[in-house]
């Protein structure tokens, strides 16, 4: 063996056994006396590459290249490197030139197979991947691989199915643990999904890929505390990645903290200038923060790098949106959908702008997308039982099931009826605050939330009812009150002098949008001592420091707190002269009566309210009082002020 076999093979010893400063040492030696040495040369560069000093791993290995241009193990320990610096294309030339070599080389199978899902090309990729796995089947890294393609491809169950393999060759394979968390998360198995993150960290808890995946299944189910601290931790092990950044900004704008969103998507952003869904997600955050140009400009940065990033269209269109001009959002929100037939986010937006325009027909069937959309705040629920498609009773039992806010459930329980007339038998499940009160509509069975319910043919939650059901229910009252309860109240009232008008200022502040629709009890501390006006309280859950901000002079009654539920709150309602309020429950349930009620409307309102118009399409006794301009309540409320003149 001559001298430089001798220290060659003491390299090599020190590689294979960790010892990398050692190896290093010797291969310098070598090339010292033997610059042209490519295996050398090759093998230093791994080193740097394993070590992370990648862009000197890729000029080491070129080298080596220039000097012996058959060696295929040369060309796919360039591509790794190329692919750690993000140069996906010529990795992808590297690892294709290493099996054009040697066709039967495995590992680069399996490397090519990770760079075509990098890029995209996820059916190349599972065929590289199931290529790799035909010649070596117990490779956990090409599972691994196999099990990015399938996910890539939306095939989540047999992307887990992968992972599990690689596990199984390979229990403390972090890697694999954390991409089955994922591939969990997208099937809806958000406990086994958090087990997963949870394995992979144990193992491997500096890993900042699977901090970041586990911040995004939290926030996803609300979490959003510990999702941000699962974003600032990636942060912290990976500053200068891009995508850190972009979890951060997420976490924070699900949070509400949109100007601090936006310093973090403006981070991605500096890393990353191309970074389309950074830009696409800041115009999101500057759209919430009321920046609309700015909001604006965002999300044409966005689609002009990623012309068919459907969630870029989407937010434009939601810009638009908050300027109340339909046309121009509709039209974002289309182009959104033809960027992705599948988006259901745009499909939402888009049906929820035809129904803010009065295009019913056409928005109750984007609507339906909601339960697809991930960020809804609600799951489909009985999905072992038929949904109802519209059909005929025959005799049949329909379970109508809650979903979103209290005055949601007011609003459309004017269907049930139609639904009993039709010849449905109906069981309503209800939020206990509502039982009582819809259990005065004739022909229903009511339970609580939560019941046990043995026995019913078809179910629908109750806001698809309207889609199903064409046309709007125009009867009014369609809820009532108990007699002897509204008898109470109205004795009670009677006693009090002038008109009696109720007031509600605020809503459920968990809302996203609650900001915009609440007003700070102090705003209806001049309505309330106008001349005549004897004020009820109908906040439920009015605080000491709201009445001491009101602090109302004359009579006035605060039955907010007496009241136990919907019920108390109509029989009140029966002896009231007026109900005053922003748009919450207590208006809906004063329209659902069909008794007056003045309605505080944002400038960009919810669809049901639509745009313009003072009356409204669902309560003929209610009266609209709309914001001209974002965040400007002074207009509405000097005119609602005149009309309690009046």
């Amino acid at each position: 063996m001559s001298l430089v076999e001798a220290l060659f093979a003491q390299a090599i010893d020190h590689h294979q056994n960790g010892r990398l400063d050692q190896a290093e040492a010797a291969y310098g030696a070598i090339l010292a006396d033997h610059p042209g040495h490519a295996d050398s040369l090759h093998l230093r560069g791994v080193i740097a590459c394993q070590q992370g000093r990648h862009a000197e791993a890729v000029g080491l290995i070129e080298q080596a290249i220039a000097l012996n241009d058959g060696a295929a193990a040369f060309y796919s320990n360039l591509g790794v490197a190329l692919r750690e610096l993000e140069r996906g294309e010529e990795a992808e030339a590297a690892f294709r030139k290493a099996l054009a070599l040697s066709p039967d080389y495995a590992e680069a199978w399996c490397n090519l197979g990770t760079v075509l899902e990098e890029q995209g090309y996820f059916e190349e990729s599972e065929a590289a991947c199931r290529r790799a796995l035909a010649l070596r089947p117990n490779y956990p890294e090409a599972h691994l691989n196999l099990g990015g393609a399938l996910k890539g491809q939306e095939r989540y169950a047999e992307a887990a199915e992968s992972y599990r393999q690689a596990i199984a060759l390979s229990p403390r394979y972090a890697k694999a643990h954390s991409g089955l968390g994922v591939v969990l998360k997208e099937l809806g198995e958000a406990d086994l999904a958090l087990q997963s993150f949870g394995r992979s960290l144990m193992i491997d808890p500096a890993a900042p890929e699977t901090h970041l995946n586990l911040s995004n299944l939290l926030r996803s189910h609300n979490r959003f505390e510990e999702a941000l601290g699962a974003a600032y931790e990636t942060l912290r092990l990976k500053p200068g990645s891009p995508l850190a950044h972009l979890c951060l900004g997420n976490a924070l704008d699900a949070m509400g903290r949109y100007e601090e969103a936006v310093g973090a998507f403006a981070q991605a952003i500096a890393l990353k200038p191309d970074f389309a869904e950074a830009h696409s997600n800041m115009g999101n955050a500057l759209k919430e923060a009321g920046r609309l140009e700015d909001a604006e400009a965002a999300c044409r940065t966005a689609i002009a790098l990623k012309p068919g990033n459907a969630m870029a269209h989407s937010n434009l269109g939601n810009v638009f949106k908050e300027r109340n001009e339909l046309p121009q959002a509709l039209a974002c929100y289309s182009r959104a959908v033809e960027c992705d037939a599948d988006f259901a986010q745009g499909h939402l937006n888009r049906g929820i702008a035809y129904l803010l325009q009065g295009e019913m027909d056409k928005g109750w069937p984007d609507y339906e997308w909601r339960w697809q959309f991930e960020d809804w705040p609600q799951k489909l629920r009985y999905a072992e039982y038929p949904r109802w498609s519209g059909d005929a009773a025959n005799g049949r039992c329909m379970l109508v099931w809650p979903e979103q806010g209290m005055g949601d459930m007011i609003h459309f329980c004017r269907y049930l009826p139609r639904l009993v007339r039709d010849g449905w038998k109906v069981i309503v499940e209800a939020p206990e605050p509502l039982v009582r009160l819809f259990s005065g509509i004739e022909g229903l069975r009511v339970v609580p939330f939560g019941s046990v319910i043995l026995s019913f043919d078809v179910q629908c939650p109750m806001m698809s009812l309207a889609g199903l059901m064409p046309g709007i229910p125009q009867a009014v009252p369609y809820l009532s009150a108990d007699p002897e309860a509204t008898e109470v109240w109205r004795r009670l009232l009677a006693a009090l002098p002038g008109r009696k008008v109720g007031f509600a200022w605020r809503g459920n502040p968990q809302l996203r949008r609650d900001r915009h629709r609440s007003l700070p009890a102090e705003a209806f501390a001049a309505l309330m001592r106008l001349p005549g006006i004897t004020p009820v309280i109908l906040q439920k859950d009015v605080r000491d420091d709201e009445l001491a901000a009101l602090d109302l002079p004359g009579p006035h009654l605060v039955a907010g707190p007496e009241l136990a539920d919907f019920q108390d709150c109509a029989a009140l309602m029966n002896g009231l002269d007026l109900v005053v309020g922003v748009d919450t429950s207590v208006v809906h349930l004063a329209g659902a009566l069909n008794r007056p009620v003045f309605t505080l409307i944002e400038f960009a309102p919810d669809w049901r309210w639509q745009l313009g118009r003072q009356d409204c399409l669902w309560y003929p006794s209610m009266r609209l009082f709309r914001q001209q301009e974002p965040g400007q309540w002074e207009t509405p409320l000097r005119q609602l002020r005149q009309a309690l003149l009046h």
